[in-house]
């Protein structure tokens, strides 16, 4: 360490010799600048510094993806024939399928089970005609088949028929229907209140044109008056509001009445209307002005 005293006069240098704790040396070496030796740091020793341990996780560099932040080893994937990757495949569809088909099997019973009004099955459901029934060896589609020679051939209902689609034509029993001609050995095209359809042969019986007059009579309608909403499910259903007055036409069983409101026509439960008159009666069903809502 260098000191440097201030200017004092040479005279008094003699009497301040003793004062001083330090003298100036020429003799001692230069610091040194810059990082310090090995060692310096470790006692005086030349040793190097512990070596790191080796990672247990080696990889080559053609495992390695690098796009990744963290190295990860390439997945190698398990070759699978044609043949087998075709059955899994066909096995995974099955699988598919037969699920789709259990939910559609639910719904349906979902369905019924929220639409029951006091049994479980609706009128397409009691119907007595089989679903196949167009899978015979006339096709209704060309609609084949010979007139009937007498076109002034009529049947007489055995039996209520509620039709399942557009083309069938509903009656209840013991109404008189117009036969146009003979689909086949099964199936009769008529005509009953300026409606045509068909229906089955074994829901009639023909009777004698002359015996008409005694066998028909005007049908009289009826009046409900609507309890509840009623949302249609199916294009033959009609939608009812409460309050809602309703013409009956017919009933079609014991929980079904067929009626129409303005153009609207089809069916609705028995449970949710008041009769006020049935169909096919003159007289009202209970005396007295009717349930004001």
């Amino acid at each position: 360490m260098i000191f440097f005293l201030p200017c004092i006069p040479s005279s008094t240098i003699p009497y301040l010799a003793p004062l001083l704790p330090l003298t100036v040396s020429s003799s001692r070496p230069e610091p040194v600048v810059g990082p310090l030796p090995f060692h310096s740091l470790y006692g005086g020793q030349h040793q190097a510094p512990p070596a790191r341990p080796e990672s247990p996780y080696k990889y080559e560099s053609g495992e390695v993806n690098i796009h990744y932040r963290t190295p990860v080893r390439i997945e190698q994937k398990e070759a699978i024939p044609e043949e087998e990757l075709a059955r899994r495949q066909e096995e995974h569809m099955k699988k598919v399928y037969e699920n789709e088909r259990r939910k559609k099997y639910l719904a349906e019973l979902e369905d019924i089970e929220r639409r029951r009004h006091t049994d479980n099955f609706t009128p397409l459901q009691k119907s007595p005609i089989p679903l196949n029934r167009y899978d015979d060896e006339s096709s209704l589609g060309t609609m084949r088949g010979a007139r009937t020679p007498d076109l002034k051939q009529v049947a007489k209902s055995l039996y209520n028929f509620t039709a399942q689609n557009k083309r069938e034509l509903s009656f209840n029993k013991g109404e008189v229907i117009f036969i146009r001609r003979q689909i086949d050995k099964n199936w009769y095209e008529g005509e009953l209140r300026g409606s045509v359809g068909i229906f089955p042969c074994n829901y009639v019986e023909i009777v004698p044109y002359e015996s008409i007059k005694t066998l028909t009579r005007k049908p009289t309608e009826g009046q409900a008056r609507a309890r509840f909403n009623f949302q249609a499910q199916t294009s033959m259903e009609m939608s009812l509001s409460k309050g809602e007055l309703v013409v009956l036409t017919r009933r079609v069983d014991e929980n079904w009445y067929e009626g129409r409101i303005g153009n609207r026509k089809g069916i609705f439960p028995v449970s949710y209307v008041d009769t006020l008159v049935e169909p096919g009666s003159d007289r009202p069903r209970t005396a007295g002005k009717p349930k004001r809502f």
